[in-house]
């Protein structure tokens, strides 16, 4: 935009009221057809405070959706699917959490209280009770200015009290623009609930997931989804069941959609009977595993004999020695029939590292709080 104000030129002053920061946007609009987001980048340059107030209607209206489809997802209609419920939300709590450091931080630009309060009387409508959390943390508690911080903490009035629950309706329409949606796994899992709910109407938004341009396993998943007689399993949809028991866990949750494709292609889901051992000590370890399904136990031999611990489904399994190569200490055994776990080849997992950066480093992280939590334990035994 810096560039394009350049090669705008000098605003002819006899059209345009003497060459102000509007008239030079509207030529820039005239000769460059700018978008709506572009147009508040070019606010930002030309006016900040003017600026502010654009990008923060802007975010505003990117909540709203974002609100409506949270409450259409939390629907009880939904919830046989919690793995597929799990996966959205995340995502659009994630843009939500976006949306709304991008408006803190907008509002804050505003030079008065009357400049800021129709858009922060929206704000509060929109998202009053997910606001606290950020409100309290250091950065905006400390950051916002006085007033607006005490506006943004003010008992809810009756108009912002909680909407009532959406209807079968109001579900449906939502999941249908969730299916739209760019990111591949977000728009499989809204037309697998979709599908669930209204097979007619799963099948008729299906068409654009089945172009050529889509990636090979959400046709794949499309396909195997209208095979299936509804309401159709995850387990019957693998290529989307590894991209949401990915998404879903503790150790890959908000990873980049392209590491998780990475990492899905190139794991497999094992199904193993009562009594089975997973893993067995002394196993060197080639892959990190995640119970997808089921129950197992973790049996440890030590000094203090034989120490049993219970497995939860999405919890991955010796990642310590995954990550250093090294042998399990652990015997894993399955505890009921049909549990299921997704391998991960550690030798994938490792070109993930090296491909993402943001990746490895909260992995380092997360480790990083596991073996102080182990230390700990040692000095507190």
């Amino acid at each position: 935009l810096q560039q394009q104000l350049a090669v705008a030129g000098p605003v002819e002053t006899g059209q345009t009221g003497g060459g102000s920061g509007d008239a030079e946007l509207a030529v820039l609009m005239r000769r460059f057809a700018i978008s709506p987001s572009e147009q508040a980048e070019a606010l930002e340059i030309l006016d900040p405070v003017a600026g502010a107030a654009n990008r923060a209607e802007l975010l505003l209206d990117r909540l709203e959706p974002l609100h409506r489809s949270l409450q259409a997802i939390a629907a009880a209609e939904l919830q046989h699917q919690p793995l597929l419920v799990s996966l959205l939300e995340d995502r659009l709590r994630h843009r939500e959490e976006l949306c709304l450091e991008g408006l803190l931080q907008s509002l804050t630009l505003l030079p008065s209280p009357s400049a800021r309060e129709p858009l922060v009387q929206r704000l509060r409508q929109l998202a009053l009770v997910r606001l606290q959390p950020l409100l309290s943390s250091p950065r905006w508690r400390d950051g916002l200015p006085s007033e607006l911080l005490e506006s943004l903490r003010r008992e809810p009035s009756a108009s912002e009290t909680p909407k009532p629950q959406p209807s079968r309706e109001l579900i449906l329409e939502q999941l249908e623009q969730l299916v739209e949606d760019p990111e591949p796994s977000v728009a499989a899992s809204a037309l697998v609930l979709l599908s669930n709910l209204d097979p007619r109407r799963g099948e008729a938004c299906s068409a654009p997931l089945r172009a050529p341009s889509r990636p090979a396993w959400v046709r794949r998943t499309v396909k195997q989804l209208l095979d299936q007689p509804s309401p159709a399993a995850l387990a019957d949809l693998p290529d989307l069941e590894k991209r949401v028991v990915l998404a879903t866990s503790d150790f890959f949750r908000r990873t980049w959609a392209d590491t998780l494709d990475l990492l899905a292609d190139q794991s497999e889901i094992r199904r193993y009977e009562a009594g089975a051992a997973i893993t067995e000590a002394g196993d060197t370890c080639r892959e990190l595993l995640l119970l997808v399904e089921g129950s197992a136990r973790v049996e440890v031999r030590g000094d203090e004999g034989l120490q049993v611990s219970p497995m939860r489904p999405g919890q991955v399994l010796d990642e310590l020695e995954v990550l250093s190569q090294g042998t399990t200490e652990n015997t894993i055994v399955a505890e009921t029939s049909g549990s299921r776990v997704l391998a991960v080849s550690v030798d994938c997992f490792d070109t993930t590292l090296e491909r993402d950066p943001d990746f490895a480093r909260r992995v380092l992280a997360l480790e990083t709080r596991q073996l102080r939590r182990i230390t700990r334990h040692s000095i507190t035994t």
